[in-house]
């Protein structure tokens, strides 16, 4: 992953969604799903966490295009949302996930970041953590179609985002070809 200037600020807030302040404290242990794209304009991480019957979606963002703010000079301004999500849909992220992690990485010749977009999934599973670290591709990668994917179902059921652009999406805004899925409608 590309590493920023104060970077060591903002990590932290990333390795541990449940606990972002301001939004209801979650278990660590009910964080199923996590997936990230850290760009040079924003860093932005969706988690799925299952309490019990219900599921929730959770989206933390920096905007570190943003640059430091003006009043304090700190880097660590971070916006985050949470909306509860239909138990099916996040069962079908969690799985699809797991059959991600299998799918090939790809080679040094297709690893063109771009503009400096590095992406990842962590779940849990069985009480194992399984990762996987990726380059957005400059073609469109299997990887990277799962994550745009992913990350516009969950676009679409949490607020409005008002620093990322890339995946925003509300019901009304969803593709015929994604409503017809019924995985992810």
């Amino acid at each position: 992953m590309q590493a920023f200037p104060h970077d060591h600020e903002i990590t932290p807030v990333f390795a541990a969604p449940w606990a972002y302040p301001g939004l209801p404290v979650r278990l660590a242990t009910s964080c199923c799903l996590t997936f990230e794209e850290r760009h040079h304009l924003v860093w932005s991480s969706w988690s799925i966490f299952n309490d019990g019957q219900q599921a929730y979606a959770r989206r933390i963002e920096w905007p570190c295009m943003m640059g430091s703010d003006n009043q304090t000079g700190e880097f660590t301004r971070t916006f985050a949302a949470e909306s509860m999500i239909d138990r099916q849909l996040a069962d079908v992220l969690i799985e699809e996930a797991m059959a991600a992690v299998n799918l090939k990485l790809p080679t040094d010749a297709d690893a063109c970041a771009i503009d400096g977009a590095d992406r990842s999934l962590c779940f849990w599973h069985e009480g194992a953590q399984k990762s996987l670290n990726w380059p957005s591709s400059a073609r469109d990668s299997s990887l990277d179609l799962w994550f745009e994917r992913a990350a516009t179902a969950l676009e679409a059921r949490l607020p409005p985002s008002h620093t990322h652009a890339s995946y925003h999406t509300r019901p009304d805004e969803i593709s015929s070809s994604e409503a017809s899925n019924p995985r992810l409608a």
